[in-house]
């Protein structure tokens, strides 16, 4: 998702967005989110964590500007970025997780509906003829 919304900027720019601050907010939310269920979840309050993703999105743009030459130089400099970008990932998943706690488990938004952590089932209403 960073890579890509970095990619098409224009977009959310001309949507009035910060494509960036965007993002970190998305992915915070649903990293948050996902304290429901996983007892671990990736350290988005690390600063390395999204200095890692800013690092794929320039090696990502380097590469694309060397994409318009095709001397053998270019193109091994080319490949030599591409091969960078997943080891910055590694890096970022490799980052100490946040371990989820009762304090940090998501509690819902504010005039949203809040569902347990655990799906539970309620059981059918029943009319007055006792009748489900």
């Amino acid at each position: 998702m960073y890579l890509n919304d970095a990619r098409r900027s224009d977009f959310y720019e001309a949507l009035g967005l910060d494509w960036r601050d965007y993002d970190q907010k998305v992915i915070r939310l649903t990293n948050a989110i996902s304290t429901q269920v996983y007892p671990v979840t990736m350290p988005v309050d690390n600063p390395r964590f999204f200095q890692h993703l800013d690092a794929v999105v320039a090696l990502d743009r380097k590469a694309a500007a060397l994409a318009k030459r095709s001397d053998p130089i270019a193109q091994a400099q080319k490949a030599r970025l591409r091969a960078a970008i997943p080891l910055r990932l590694l890096a970022a998943y490799r980052l100490p997780p946040a371990v989820t706690t009762e304090a940090t488990k998501w509690r819902g938004l504010e005039g949203f509906p809040n569902y347990p952590g655990s799906y539970q089932r309620r059981p059918p209403p029943i009319n007055e003829d006792g009748d489900v």
